[in-house]
């Protein structure tokens, strides 16, 4: 049976592609939870020598290393490692900091914005696609099976679980039914925003998504913005409303997608 031109095997794993002009899929965003600042003068950032201990190189806000994985992830096994993201700033926030910490002590972190460059092709977990040649029994079948699937694959663990072990059947289910082999991303429901949606990258995911910058956040709020100086290997900060934050973040699709 084929979907779009490719075959639909396993079941559920209907390979989508972003296209240009999809304003929607344009922006990724990813939380990290920050320890510490290594400079910090009462209640003023000295924006020439601020930095933050965690976020030193250009690799700490892309994806954990490979050897720094220990534990199985909805998507990745130990020593694997995948590129967790949001289509949302508040659905990063909410699963990363809201899900994890007393909403009265939010502690501080980074949200991170990445831009797609170029088309790619992922499997869509979050949708349910009819298919034509198929009888209204039959897709109806097909959906209850999906929702089952889709509900275990994305469910809340247990606190009970173990954590080494606590998401194996999520990667597995993922990789039978919803992973299609040409993909390089899956498209699945939050567990924490009603209605809204993760993306995860794997692969050589660098080929088709550049990071833009981030925000250091404090108390829940955008603080100051950050960008990335190749030419001095450095990360850059400025104030929310200065010129160089208007030239990294002025993008108005992405205006958009922070103020959701």
């Amino acid at each position: 049976m084929n979907y779009n031109g490719h075959p639909s095997s396993p079941p559920f794993s209907d390979l989508c592609s972003f296209i240009d002009g999809d304003l929607n899929s344009k922006y990724f965003f990813r939380v990290r939870k920050i320890d510490g600042m290594s400079r910090w003068e009462g209640d003023i950032f000295d924006l020439d020598s601020f930095e933050l201990k965690m976020i030193q190189t250009l690799q700490d806000v892309w994806e954990c290393p490979a050897s720094d994985v220990k534990i199985y992830g909805r998507l990745n096994t130990p020593n694997t490692s995948v590129l967790y993201t949001a289509l949302e700033p508040s659905t990063a926030i909410q699963e990363t900091i809201i899900a994890q910490c007393d909403k009265e002590k939010i502690p501080p972190f980074i949200l991170i914005v990445y831009k797609r460059i170029d088309n790619l092709n992922y499997s869509d977990c979050f949708h349910f696609f009819n298919y034509d040649g198929l009888t209204d029994e039959e897709n109806t079948k097909r959906y209850l099976l999906f929702t089952l699937l889709r509900n275990e694959f994305t469910r809340i663990r247990p606190a009970l679980y173990d954590d080494q072990n606590q998401y194996c059947a999520s990667y597995y289910i993922s990789k039978k039914f919803f992973i299609h082999e040409d993909s390089q991303a899956i498209y699945y429901p939050s567990t924490r925003g009603l209605g809204k949606g993760n993306f995860a990258f794997w692969g050589n995911f660098r080929e088709y998504l550049e990071f833009v910058g981030f925000f250091y956040c404090m108390d829940g709020k955008r603080y100051l913005g950050c960008s990335w100086d190749g030419e001095k290997e450095k990360f850059n900060y400025f104030p929310l409303f200065s010129d160089e934050a208007k030239q990294v973040f002025g993008d108005p699709i992405l205006g958009m997608r922070l103020q959701k």
